[in-house]
């Protein structure tokens, strides 16, 4: 055993006996053996370029682990992250073994590139965000889309700020954040894409920018706190079910501008939601048709 605590026989890490949270695999390991890192509280374990192969079992029963880095050329024998309940990501690069790996078994994953930063962005596109815990997130200035499921399921945001340079929120972007209360559209914002704040039960009220030309489908489907929408002059399109089971909907302004709404867009909504539409309007039309509540403006 060296004095880092690790077991290494002919290239074979046998065993890791360290105290040390954050690891990296000494140069001379080329196999990581299955059980070598079993019931450790490492949180972090850089894999060099000099292994070739991780056994399974490697790093099983590791509940403290957070964090793995695995290189290019790798050959991965079955599970290695067995009962790792609190490994949160994997970093491998593109079209490599562990990046598969990774993808497969739904772990988070990112270039290696991006070790130690708390965003995966991409040619102005966040893929993904590893602030999962915070309250309130704030967008790093020069994106320009959020991406598929990137805030998906972040039970614990309460708020987030988006710089004006966003211009598309992608599909589920903001899917299941239970907590969301407040989120401000950017001006620049074009298009919300399908189911993007579905089921977003605590959001009350938003405002939808002028430069938004498309709400596509589900988009604010069972937002069941929201009670107030004003879309601003400009958008065109309202697809199916974009705000259907919003059950708190009072009261939406929908703009002139506006010259299709799908039939169900409004589905499971209450029979006392107003519309707020002008003279001679397309949604003037869809609620006389739909025998909806309305306010010429």
């Amino acid at each position: 055993m060296d004095k880092n605590g690790f077991v290494i026989v002919d290239g074979y890490l046998v065993s890791y006996k360290g105290l040390m949270k954050a690891i990296e695999i000494p140069e001379d390991v080329t196999i990581i053996c299955g059980d070598a890192f079993m019931n450790s509280d490492i949180h972090r374990i850089v894999v060099g370029k000099g292994v070739k192969r991780i056994e399974a079992n490697a790093f099983h029963c590791c509940g403290s682990l957070k964090e793995i880095v695995l290189p290019d050329k790798i050959e991965i024998a079955g599970e290695i992250v067995n009962k790792c309940n609190q490994l949160k990501r994997i970093f491998a690069n593109p079209d490599t073994i562990g990046e598969k790996y990774a993808i497969e078994r739904g772990f988070a994953v990112a270039p290696c590139a991006c070790l130690d930063q708390e965003w995966y962005i991409s040619e102005g596109k966040v893929i993904k965000c590893f602030l999962q815990n915070e309250k309130e997130i704030v967008v790093p200035n020069g994106v320009k889309c959020i991406g598929p499921r990137v805030f998906e399921n972040y039970r614990k945001l309460v708020s987030i700020k988006m710089p004006e340079s966003v211009c598309n929120i992608d599909t589920k972007a903001f899917r299941k954040c239970i907590s969301l209360e407040s989120v401000c559209i950017p001006e620049n914002v074009l298009s919300l894409g399908g189911c993007a704040f579905e089921s977003c039960i605590k959001l009350k009220n938003i405002v939808l920018p002028s430069s938004l030309k498309v709400i596509w489908g589900n988009c604010f489907n069972g937002c069941t706190s929201l009670e107030e929408v004003i879309i601003l002059d400009g958008c065109t399109t309202l697809h199916g079910l974009s705000f259907a089971n919003c059950k708190s909907l009072k009261k939406i302004s929908i703009p002139a501008s506006v010259s299709f709404i799908q039939d169900n867009a409004f589905l499971g909504c209450s029979p006392n939601l107003e519309l707020y539409v002008q003279k001679g309007s397309f949604a003037l039309e869809f609620a006389i048709a739909k025998h909806m509540n309305y306010i010429t403006i």
